[in-house]
């Protein structure tokens, strides 16, 4: 059971890579991950200084957590757009 649960992991993950390595798709998946990032990047630090003066303390903490989710939340959504891109395109083929 669990051999076959990660078989389905491992496929999974070579199709994102496959898609990933079309030049099309990682411009896709660059672009929009930069795009979200910048827009979820602003986002967050506009309350920022709502936060100081509640926990100036956990100030350091909270910028550095910041920063690593808008870099995991930004790459995940540019992975999405670029696999959703791919997926629309193949329907597009089939259907054709």
């Amino acid at each position: 059971m669990i051999d076959s649960k990660l078989s389905y992991v491992v496929s999974k993950l070579q199709v994102i890579s496959n898609v990933l390595s079309t030049k099309r798709y990682r411009k896709i998946a660059i672009i929009s991950g930069l795009g979200l990032g910048v827009i979820y990047y602003f986002l967050t630090m506009a309350m920022l200084p709502t936060h100081f003066d509640v926990a100036i303390e956990l100030a350091p903490s909270y910028i550095a957590t910041s920063i690593g989710l808008t870099v995991v939340i930004s790459s995940l959504g540019g992975i999405n757009f670029a696999m959703v891109a791919f997926r629309m395109k193949r329907m597009k083929m089939m259907n054709s």
